[in-house]
């Protein structure tokens, strides 16, 4: 089976991670297999401040 790598880049808040997590859902749902990391960020009165440590 080929390996696939994706670089998703854009400007911060224009979706990125809701756009990954929804190719995540979609790929799984089709019986492929998905790895790597999603670095959470944390936000105060809508403003991020940093990361979720793992």
């Amino acid at each position: 089976m080929k390996k696939r790598l994706l670089l998703l880049t854009g400007n911060p808040g224009v979706g990125k991670t809701t756009v990954l997590l929804r190719v995540i859902k979609a790929l799984k749902a089709e019986g492929y297999t998905v790895g790597g990391m999603i670095s959470r960020e944390v936000r105060t009165h809508g403003t991020r401040v940093g990361f979720l440590k793992s």
